[in-house]
């Protein structure tokens, strides 16, 4: 059985962890919109959409990073 890379699968989950942060900083500063004005239907919609964006880096990254524990884990352990 080939082993990972494990340098590559971590690479991978620092990039989708990295991702998931721009994004939940994003959904942050739009939130802070939506407590400083009345909130319109555009800016609702946007933070749907930004809602979803954010919860599919979030999926990404947990995938990413369950690789990498799989890779890590002890063969007694597998």
């Amino acid at each position: 059985m080939q082993q990972p890379d494990i340098e590559e699968l971590h690479n991978n989950c620092i990039e989708h962890l990295k991702g998931l942060i721009a994004l939940a900083n994003r959904t942050c500063s739009l939130l802070e919109l939506m407590t400083e004005f009345p909130i319109t239907l555009d800016i609702w919609q946007k933070a749907i959409d930004q809602r979803m964006r954010e919860n599919e880096a979030q999926i990404r990254y947990q995938e990413a990073r369950e690789l990498l524990f799989d890779a890590i884990r002890p063969q007694q352990q597998r």
